[in-house]
């Protein structure tokens, strides 16, 4: 709905575009059903993973395969210009933090300053740093096409049409000035409303003696006091350290081996 507020104003040519943009609306059919996903969830399907033998027909898998080739097309056309990529979401899981934005793991890379402006703009003021690779869209143009990129959590949402937009006013106006080609704003004044949290600990289901003490419906961005017990498995015992941590993405119903959560902690934003 923000985004077709944006597009409908530029055809109305209340403003012009100032840079080359590229829209996509991730996955249509899911969207018009009000689901997450169809058959897979597609934001894992990236850097190559919709190839796997068990994604490649999959519509998601299709559809994956497309939005990486379109993107490397806009990225080969524009090669000359620093890329941003701003993949925007909306929550299935409450959150301490409504609106916070996910900066993938490149190998030596740091957040840009004039990035850390646009999320306080866009009223984003929470960013977790990825500590690995990963196959989530951003994750696909940060690492092959080179751009800024973050996954952007909105909070949660209604049906199309029932949903209050002044709430997304900020991630709105931040996005027109882009759009539009204008300067970032100054971040010196705003640079301190950043929250800028790291992975310190990623809980793996080790197997059938795997234990999780973290509640199912637990609200990302929790925090849990020092010395509490988080999961063990009779062999080892994972607890918060000296400093409170945080839980986000908790899911407990996963296979043997694969991610149950993410345990994280705050750091100065030293950006």
């Amino acid at each position: 709905e923000v985004l077709n507020g944006l597009v409908s104003e530029l055809f109305a040519g209340e403003w012009q575009l100032g840079c080359p943009v590229l829209l996509i609306l991730g996955n249509p059919p899911a969207m018009v059903a009000g689901q997450r996903f169809v058959d897979v969830n597609m934001n894992r399907l990236f850097n190559g993973a919709h190839d796997k033998p068990e994604h490649r027909d999959l519509p998601e898998g299709q559809r994956a395969a497309l939005i990486e080739a379109v993107c490397s097309e806009f990225q080969q056309a524009h090669a000359d210009l620093a890329m941003s990529h701003y993949d925007l979401h909306t929550a299935i899981k409450p959150s301490m933090r409504e609106r916070f934005a996910l900066y993938p793991f490149v190998p030596g890379r740091s957040v840009q300053r004039s990035q850390v402006a646009f999320l306080v703009e866009a009223e984003v003021n929470t960013l977790l740093l990825q500590h690995k690779a990963s196959t989530v869209f951003s994750a696909f143009s940060a690492n092959r096409l080179n751009a800024e990129s973050f996954t952007v959590e909105l909070g949660k949402v209604q049906p199309f049409g029932q949903n209050d937009l002044a709430r997304f006013r900020g991630i709105e106006s931040a996005l027109r000035r882009r759009f539009a080609g204008q300067p970032a704003p100054d971040v010196s004044a705003n640079a301190d409303a950043m929250t800028v949290f790291e992975v310190v600990h990623e809980v793996l289901n080790t197997g059938p003696a795997f234990r999780f003490y973290v509640p199912d419906d637990v609200a990302n961005f929790t925090e849990y006091a020092p010395g509490t017990v988080i999961w063990e498995d009779g062999a080892t015992r994972y607890q918060v350290g000296r400093q409170p941590e945080a839980i986000v993405f908790p899911n407990p119903a996963v296979p043997v081996g694969q991610r149950v959560g993410l345990m994280i902690r705050a750091r100065p934003p030293a950006l």
